[in-house]
């Protein structure tokens, strides 16, 4: 987490092309996003600075905003062991407390998946979704939503780069090329993923033996 973090603020301190573009056109269409410290749906406050969670969805028995659970998923602590959300889910709303960020967008959770004229509108921003936000993470293991992020909890990634200090020097062994991994991994998705992190400023993949940062 704290590498993340440092990640993200040399991007931020530094590279002002990377700024996120902000979009007054986000509040001209049902904006929600997740409360990682309440642990709930809500509207987004207007400004907000949030987090984008670029994810395959598969074949995961998900959960899934709807009307008849957009109460109950309103309500503070809903996401804290009331409902049970997607691992990959779940490990991106622990990334983010971790990092200090405390809005989350998750198409899943933040858009009504029964109300057709509501995710007509959201797929028309969803350009703007991605490029406003402050960081996009990219889920690049596994083939669906409980595939989870690698690393974020104890034990869920293999590492398999070969470390050595020689002269005192920290060395590790290179891994595969990380674009044909997060493409790799998205191949059998909707089209929608790779066209995502193309759109972010900041991205953060995460793949089965690694995390990289991308600005």
């Amino acid at each position: 987490m704290d590498q993340v973090s440092r990640w993200l603020s040399l991007c931020k301190e530094h590279h002002d092309k990377c700024k996120p573009d902000v979009y007054d056109t986000l509040h001209s269409f049902r904006f929600r996003v997740v409360d990682v410290m309440k642990g709930c749906v809500m509207d987004a406050p207007l400004d907000c600075e949030y987090v984008a969670l670029s994810y395959v969805w598969g074949n995961a028995n998900q959960l899934r905003l709807t009307s008849n659970t957009l109460h109950a998923l309103s309500q503070e602590g809903a996401l804290h062991g009331c409902f049970q959300t997607a691992t990959t889910v779940q490990d991106s709303i622990e990334l983010c407390r971790g990092i200090g960020k405390r809005y989350l967008w998750v198409d899943s959770l933040c858009i009504l998946q029964d109300d057709l004229d509501e995710k007509h509108g959201s797929l028309t921003h969803m350009s703007t979704v991605y490029e406003s936000a402050v960081l996009t993470i990219i889920a690049a293991s596994g083939s669906n939503a409980d595939a989870g992020l690698p690393g974020v909890r104890h034990g869920t990634r293999n590492s398999i780069q070969h470390f050595e200090r020689i002269d005192g020097l920290n060395l590790a062994s290179t891994l595969e090329f990380p674009n044909l991994c997060a493409e790799e991994s998205y191949k059998n998705s909707n089209g929608w993923k790779l066209q995502e992190s193309a759109l972010s400023k900041r991205f953060l993949v995460f793949t089965d033996h690694q995390v990289y940062f991308r600005c």
